[in-house]
């Protein structure tokens, strides 16, 4: 991980969430880092803020997990 200049502000450079390796391409993001609250998007916001911030955060961990993990047909059926 590169040490960025945002870091001073508080705020960890991100894309919705995933911890990005350069900050100028949202492209690059940390391989299992992520961030919310108010390392996400700076000192702001209350209780009501904290909490979708997080559930966007953990929407993108959901989607990440999916994508790496396949989810096996038994586990599918059983759920239905």
């Amino acid at each position: 991980m590169c040490i960025y200049d945002g870091y001073l502000s508080g705020i960890v450079p991100n894309d919705r969430g995933r911890v990005l390796s350069d900050p100028s391409d949202p492209r690059v993001p940390e391989k299992g880092l992520y961030v919310c609250g108010w390392l996400k998007r700076g000192p702001t916001g209350i209780i009501a803020t904290n909490l979708y911030c997080a559930e966007e955060t953990v929407c993108i961990l959901f989607f990440s997990i999916i994508h790496i993990i396949p989810i096996p047909v038994k586990l599918t059926e059983v759920a239905r």
